[in-house]
């Protein structure tokens, strides 16, 4: 006799306790075997769940649906449905993959908490729903929590405007900016390109690629040398510069960043500071 119809007769004989307490057929398996990141940037993080699910009758079963839902601080944020349908042959095991991603903006709107976090925790839990023969519909659940990683923008300000030294043709300067990056891992500064304005003249403009590292969780100085000219910035500049006292500047950065994580790539970062600083010499 087919086990099919073995079953049958037996549940009808039986019921399904009876059925599982002697072997004659058994739940089907689900378990998480990872939750790959499979892409991520400033706007969001893409995931990939790949479950296992394990057929241990000796008769094959259709897989129904897979329901999901994944919560941040106790808080739903993403939830859906991917309708499955294959035939899981009997005692065979197959993997089973859910695509899902994450806006950060989404996050940030659950709570203030995740503003300066660049690990947030999640749990998913989801079920897997079996069409089994003459038993109906059954769903099998599962749980895995994680962390999602989210990337943030370095902070940029002016550290020191140092006079180097002072002629009658001009002045020489050297802008130290600080850049600290605020992740658990590392950025590099690939290329920079910049302006200077002080006192609402422009005075400096350049572009370099000095190839800095950012080592993560740290602030990096960055120094650039600065030559202005006397005909370049008129009588009143250079004689604020050569008084000294308060300057009121002006910085325009723009810049291509690499990091040491291969799913974000290099990315442009643009900012703009302004303020009053005291020459050093």
């Amino acid at each position: 006799m087919k086990p099919i119809l073995l079953l049958g007769l037996l549940l009808m004989l039986t019921g399904c306790s009876f059925l599982k307490d002697t072997g004659a057929w058994q739940e089907p398996e689900v378990r998480v075997e990872q939750v790959r990141l499979t892409g991520l940037n400033f706007e969001r993080a893409q995931f990939a769940a790949h479950f296992a699910v394990t057929n241990p009758n000796a008769y094959a079963i259709h897989l129904g649906a897979l329901d999901y839902r994944l919560d941040v601080a106790e808080a739903q944020l993403v939830a859906g449905r991917q309708v499955q349908g294959q035939r899981l042959a009997a005692g065979q095991t197959q993997t089973v993959t859910l695509p899902f991603e994450v806006e950060f903006a989404q996050l940030l709107h659950l709570a203030d908490t995740w503003q300066e976090a660049t690990r947030i925790p999640y749990r998913l839990e989801a079920g897997m729903r079996f069409e089994l023969p003459l038993v109906g519909d059954l769903r099998v659940p599962v749980r895995h929590q994680g962390e999602i990683p989210r990337p943030r923008l370095p902070q940029v300000r002016l550290i020191a405007l140092e006079q180097e030294a002072l002629s009658l043709s001009g002045v020489s300067l050297v802008l130290v900016l600080g850049v600290r990056n605020l992740n658990d891992f590392q950025l590099n500064i690939q290329r920079l390109n910049y302006g200077l304005q002080l006192n609402g003249q422009a005075v400096g403009q350049g572009a370099l690629e000095p190839d800095l590292a950012l080592r993560s969780e740290q602030e990096t100085q960055l120094r650039i040398p600065l030559r202005v000219s006397s005909s370049q910035a008129g009588r009143a500049l250079i004689e604020s510069l050569m008084r000294g006292g308060e300057l009121d500047y002006r910085i325009d950065f723009q810049s291509q960043i690499g990091s040491t994580l291969p799913l974000l790539q290099a990315f442009p970062f643009a900012a703009q500071r302004e303020g009053q600083i005291r020459l050093s010499r």
